[in-house]
């Protein structure tokens, strides 16, 4: 019972490292359980560093994520589906320390990153191809979509995250009933669109997620949505310099105009004759100038 608590509530603790912190005091308990006599057992003690793996990855501790979902694979190496598990998880401990790279401006270690998340959820896909498991193959596809992303490749990110959406409702069958998974996906397509400058699209598929995520209880996926909605409120605010600054870079404001421009002629066609037709250019001007400000800043 202490484990299945301790995987509620870390669904429940999204970032929040304090909550996290409990969680695993309460697992690493039922960890120590079951690998210990009279109670020893594989299966459950991987999944109890299963769980443990992930309380680290989203405190970002990731070596001890890298530890315990070492401990998973000892413990589950015969289970080709523990296995498949096992690689998306290192993919996402990669692909999340990679974006924290990124941020930090260290794009060499971000790519190094983004490649073993990559890897690892190509190892993943195999297993989940060979155990014809829907939904961890839709889960590898997730987590491959999340690396190509980091590593701006962001049609073929598109790419996997609709390839797993399709798995997930299947046209003309019954779809299956996963909220959260559902939910993962529109945010990361909205976020996918709004790296593309596409605000437009964005906001289509977060309202997608808005019919479901009142259903979804996982805070981390409510986490994202939030980030990605701010996002897109963001690209929809009005143009304004303050009074109040005193260095007036014509070059810079210029470019900040016209990315603001080009987001509101994108917003409800992204089309570049649509684009070009309001904001009253010729489609090699709008091309040339989307090169030098929007290509560059993506």
């Amino acid at each position: 019972m202490t484990l299945i608590r301790g995987s509620i509530a870390r669904s429940l603790a999204g970032t929040d490292k304090t909550n996290l912190g409990r969680v695993i005091e309460d697992i690493q308990t039922s960890y120590r359980t079951f690998t210990t006599f009279p109670y020893k057992h594989d299966a459950y003690a991987a999944r109890a560093s299963f769980e443990l793996a992930m309380c680290y990855l989203y405190r970002d501790d990731f070596q001890k994520a890298r530890i315990e979902i070492g401990k998973t694979e000892q413990s589950a190496k015969n289970s080709d589906e523990w296995l498949a598990k096992v690689h998306i998880v290192r993919s996402r401990i990669a692909r999340r320390e990679g974006s924290i790279q990124a941020k930090a401006g260290n794009e060499s270690r971000a790519s190094d990153l983004a490649g073993q998340a990559l890897k690892h959820a190509e190892n993943a896909k195999k297993l989940a191809d060979e155990l014809k498991l829907p939904l961890i193959t839709i889960d590898t596809l997730i987590v491959q979509g999340e690396a190509l992303l980091l590593r701006k490749k962001v049609q073929e990110a598109q790419c996997a995250f609709t390839t797993a959406l399709s798995i997930l409702q299947p046209p003309g069958r019954a779809t299956m009933n996963n909220p959260k998974v559902e939910g993962i996906l529109y945010v990361h397509l909205a976020r996918s669109f709004l790296l593309e400058n596409n605000p437009g699209a964005a906001e289509s598929w977060l309202n997608r997620w808005n019919a479901v995520k009142a259903t979804v209880e996982h805070r981390l996926v409510h986490e994202m949505a939030n980030e990605v909605s701010e996002e897109v409120t963001a690209s929809k605010r009005d143009f304004m310099i303050s009074w109040q600054i005193t260095s007036l870079n014509y070059k810079k404001y210029r470019d900040d105009l016209f990315k603001w421009l080009y987001d509101r002629a994108s917003f409800d066609n992204p089309a570049q004759i649509h684009i070009a037709s309001r904001l009253g250019l010729d489609r090699v001007t709008l091309s040339n100038w989307k090169k030098r400000v929007i290509d560059k800043k993506a």
